[in-house]
């Protein structure tokens, strides 16, 4: 899909197509986190162009391995109205008080999205953190560099239009950087929803997005 004058993207019934899986190279998908020629570079910036073209078509097909199937995103709108900036200078909301105490499981293995679907799957409601870049929302997820947490949570989930809100939200300013997360806070997206597995796996797809 590599044509850097546009994005060839192919649509069913309106909606943008996703490959299964990345592509592997030199054979495995170790280029999505570690290699930065041209083609990785390429390769990414496509991957997110097309990822971004559901967002905005509200869904998506899945091609692969013979099989087609459509997934549409359920919670976009509802992250949208629910996304805040939280600060402890502003003064943060107030909290219930916890019906249980708080427990600490370590080693589990696999990224926080992972165990965030895993946790899902058993009927919690959970939250991750994901450690942001305060001035480029996604990181490299929209310029095609090497992924970290932070391009891989853009990648497997609808985050970025979180995001991507806040940013476009903040006041025009040229010829500074300007941190869209305060440095005493953090962003909250709420409902998002996780439609692939990790860089392990080339974003393989998931059967259907996970909210």
């Amino acid at each position: 899909i590599v044509d850097r004058d546009r994005v060839i993207t192919s649509y069913v019934a309106g909606l943008p197509v996703l490959p299964q899986q990345l592509p592997q190279m030199e054979g495995s998908w170790n280029w999505i986190r570690k290699d930065n020629e041209d083609l990785h570079r390429q390769t990414r910036l496509d991957a997110s162009d097309l990822l971004r073209e559901a967002f905005a078509k509200g869904g998506y097909v899945g091609k692969g391995g013979g099989k087609t199937s459509s997934a549409k995103f359920t919670s976009i709108k509802e992250m949208l109205q629910g996304t805040k900036i939280l600060a402890v200078s502003k003064g943060l909301p107030d909290l219930p008080v916890p019906k249980s105490g708080t427990h600490f499981e370590l080693d589990h293995g696999g990224s926080p999205i992972d165990q965030a679907v895993s946790l899902q799957a058993s009927g919690y409601k959970v939250a991750t953190v994901n450690a942001a870049s305060a001035y480029h929302a996604g990181g490299g997820f929209t310029s095609g560099g090497r992924h970290a947490l932070e391009e891989a949570f853009c990648s497997q989930s609808t985050l970025h239009c979180s995001l991507k809100q806040v940013v476009d939200q903040l006041p025009h300013t040229t010829g500074q950087f300007h941190a869209h997360i305060p440095v005493d806070g953090a962003i909250l997206s709420p409902s998002v929803e996780i439609l692939r597995k990790g860089t392990d796996f080339g974003y393989q797809l998931l059967p259907k997005p996970v909210a």
